[in-house]
């Protein structure tokens, strides 16, 4: 009982400083949690990601209405240009009649005619400015085309004119197509015009777009991979070094060394790792030096109690000499009685001293019971102390599981950054074959998609490195596994022993309770022998009764002496047994260094 005191009260205490521990980290264990700094990591990491695409997308949206803006200047300069094709082939069928007479090109003028005036109603406004000079080029168009009336006109009535007056009517109607015409033209070139300083500020939009495009993705990539580096340079300092750190402690403890300790930094898993793992050391420790003690007690019992035996065998050894000698006295009896008194003296000395030797016996056997059960509760409390290192060792287990399926999490997010950088060299991709298609006027764009592409490329390497981390933190999680489970091994070895010592003990407790029997006993025929023996003193007419009674109890104690050398024998091979086992759980409790 005295021994159990103090591992008592350190387990109350060591149960008083977790529920303490407890309560303090309640409240903060989530944020200081590995799963909650790797969630703000990558959540961070995916908000760049995120933003960089929006501004690229952005960016990207810009150049394709510069590119638009261009496409559609392109457009007006064409249709400008057509415009005043159309004025000609109308100027040329109107010399046609006038030249040549010929009236076949009235109906291919008008028909001519009405595709010019439908184009003209066709162009839309590109650039500031525009709108008047298109109001102006419809009215000057429509009214080009009605003057060819007046031409048609004097065609029809050219028989009623002379040669010189038709030449004239001819000549004034020409000129005054020709100032319209010539009216159009400038205005067609002044589309023209509009339309390419439009084009060149449309490409001088595209340029700068283009420039902030490459500068925002070279930033954000640059932000990127300085956050992803130092993500995997923080996840190395937070998980691998401290799983190192325990899987080595592990290791020491396995081999034997319970000397070290691994310095705690961190209140997040690993530092619970840790802690568990030098709270099992010390739970460790404290058993080896509790069961080498025990042992060491339980080898000093031994010894006494083989002392025991070798004077309880020696008592027993007098005790069958003086039962010999009375044997001798009482066949001496019969022939004389002064032989018989003298016989009767020596029995009445032998019987005092076997009263005594039972006395000594009796305190003997006593005093080993009390030393083998107090052995056998040293030995209960160690099995005890086994089973609550196994419990720590499962503990921890459960813990380097929890580490390893964070490990898992973390991969899975890696998964999706590296289907992001995927995704995002595909849109690279088809961001080249649409500059590819763009021609002269996507180079550029393809440019940036060319560098879209590689920074893509780069980001799936990252996340390689990233999963090549997390896979050597679950193989140390492995290590640390099989390290505990080796603990756990060794720990079972050490209940098994205490076990076996335990069998023992209860044998050497069966053998000294009968030996407590047998010395009653014996006590008892010596109190017989010495009544008997008071007898014969009294009256000499009895002697020869009472040394036939004196010859029965001689008889009954030999054989209780031959019994009880027979226990005393057990218990001298008992206690042989008990030193082996007790040697052998010291040799391995000698394995470790405290």
């Amino acid at each position: 009982m005295t021994a159990s005191n103090p591992k008592s009260g350190r387990r109350k205490a060591f149960t008083a400083y977790l529920m303490e521990e407890w309560g303090r980290m309640r409240m903060t264990v989530f944020w200081r949690s590995i799963r909650f700094k790797f969630i703000i990591g990558f959540t961070a990491l995916i908000v760049l990601f995120a933003g960089s695409g929006g501004l690229a997308l952005q960016m990207t949206q810009k150049t394709h209405d510069s590119a638009d803006a261009q496409e559609s200047s392109v457009d007006s300069q064409e249709a400008a240009l057509a415009l005043k094709s159309s004025v000609g082939v109308l100027y040329s069928l109107q010399a046609d009649l006038i030249i040549n007479d010929n009236p076949d090109v009235i109906p291919e003028y008008k028909a001519q005619a009405q595709r010019f005036l439908t184009a003209v109603q066709a162009i839309r406004p590109i650039a500031e400015g525009q709108r008047a000079l298109l109001e102006e080029l419809r009215t000057r168009s429509g009214e080009y085309v009605a003057m060819f009336d007046q031409i048609e006109a004097i065609y029809r009535a050219k028989s009623g004119y002379s040669a010189v007056e038709l030449r004239d009517a001819y000549r004034v109607a020409d000129d005054a197509t020709d100032e319209v015409k010539n009216r159009v033209f400038a205005l067609c070139d002044q589309i023209i015009a509009a339309d390419g300083e439009a084009y060149v500020e449309a490409q001088r939009l595209l340029d700068d777009s283009l420039a902030r495009l490459r500068q925002a993705l070279l930033i954000g990539v640059a932000v990127v991979l300085a956050v992803g580096l130092t993500l995997a340079f923080v996840l190395e300092r937070m998980v691998t070094r401290p799983l190192g750190r325990a899987v080595a402690f592990l290791r020491r403890v396995a081999g034997g060394d319970l000397t070290e300790r691994i310095l705690r930094h961190s209140s997040d898993e690993t530092g619970l790792l840790t802690r568990s793992c030098n709270e099992m050391a010390d739970q460790l420790s404290a058993l080896l030096r509790e069961t080498a003690a025990n042992a060491e007690q339980v080898g000093r019992l031994g010894g006494q109690l083989s002392t025991n035996a070798q004077t309880t065998i020696q008592a027993s050894e007098r005790i069958a000499r003086v039962i010999e000698r009375v044997a001798e006295g009482n066949a001496a009896q019969n022939t004389s009685a002064a032989e018989s008194a003298r016989a009767m003296e020596e029995m009445a000395a032998g019987i005092q001293r076997i009263a005594e030797s039972s006395s000594s016996v009796a305190a003997a056997s006593l005093e080993a019971e009390a030393d083998a059960k107090s052995g056998r509760t040293a030995i209960d409390e160690s099995v005890r102390q086994m089973g609550r290192i196994r419990e720590t060792v499962a503990a921890s287990g459960r813990i380097i599981d929890r580490v390893g399926q964070r490990s898992g999490d973390i991969q899975q997010i890696v998964d999706v950054i590296g289907t992001m950088a995927t995704q995002t060299n595909l849109l690279a991709l088809n961001a080249s074959i649409e500059a590819a298609r763009a021609g002269e006027h996507g180079k550029g764009f393809a440019v940036v998609a060319g560098e879209v592409r590689k920074l893509a490329e780069q980001s799936v390497q990252a996340a390689g490195r990233i999963s090549e981390m997390i896979q050597g933190i679950r193989t140390d999680t492995a290590l640390s596994v099989d390290a505990m489970q080796e603990v756990a091994r060794e720990v079972q070895t050490g209940v098994e022993l205490m076990e076996d010592c335990d069998g023992r003990f209860a044998g050497i407790l069966r053998a000294i309770e009968n030996i407590a029997d047998q010395v009653q006993d014996l006590s008892a025929a010596s109190e017989e022998m010495s009544a008997g023996s008071e007898q014969v003193a009294a009256s000499l007419v009895h002697m020869a009764h009472q040394a036939q009674e004196a010859a029965q109890q001689s008889g009954a104690v030999a054989g209780e002496t031959q019994a009880q050398l027979k226990a005393m024998e057990d218990i001298t091979a008992s206690t042989v047994s008990l030193a082996a086992t007790t040697q052998g759980l010291q040799t391995a409790v000698q394995q470790f260094r405290m």
